[in-house]
């Protein structure tokens, strides 16, 4: 495959990459899709090359850790907003995005944390679409009882909840095509423009 085609493949994967609310609430990710996902994000990009992003994967379905009421889905879902919480729950798997504050390295503090689990984020929302599932990245959650349940150190902090799953097409609230602002209210060439 020429270098033409592989940024042609990747634009596309790019553009129509959704993060969507209808999940399919039957159909499960396959561990080997997950896994080449997982892989994929594992070369992501960070500073030093620290990587410091932390993936808590909550599978639908499986059994409450020893010594707690509820399954670790279970603590996600109900850490979720409302609004969340009601789509959320379709998908088959819910990720908590955590970020070392620190690198490990020297143990000072990573300014940086946060741009790179994000970047991880985006990785494994890119391969999720390359393999047809989506991935639908939530702020509206309250951290607290995650770091409770998951029993979090203070070094680390929770970034983010992603449900992740395949789109049910058939719903009848499917989303229409994706928009973005046009480049030159965005990206500025030798100059800042408010």
């Amino acid at each position: 495959m020429g270098q033409e085609q592989k940024v042609k493949i990747f634009t596309e994967v790019v553009k129509e990459r959704r993060s969507g609310r209808n999940f399919d609430p039957v159909r499960e990710v396959p561990p080997q899709i997950l896994n080449q996902i997982l892989e994929a994000t594992r070369w992501a990009p960070s500073c030093y090359g620290d990587e410091p992003w932390r993936f808590i994967l909550c599978e639908k379905g499986a059994p409450p850790l020893q010594n707690k009421s509820q399954t670790a889905y279970e603590a996600v879902l109900g850490a979720l907003v409302p609004f969340n919480h009601k789509w959320a729950q379709k998908a088959p798997l819910l990720i908590v995005a955590v970020g070392s504050r620190f690198y490990s390295h020297n143990g000072q503090l990573n300014n940086w944390f946060a741009y790179d689990t994000g970047a991880a984020s985006q990785t494994m929302a890119l391969a999720a679409h390359a393999h047809g599932l989506m991935i639908h990245q939530m702020g509206g959650f309250d951290p607290a009882p995650l770091v409770r349940f998951f029993d979090i150190g203070e070094k680390y902090q929770i970034l983010a909840v992603m449900a992740l799953g395949y789109e049910n097409t058939d719903a009848a609230d499917a989303q229409g095509p994706r928009s973005r602002q046009p480049q030159e209210s965005r990206f500025f060439l030798n100059t800042w423009n408010e």
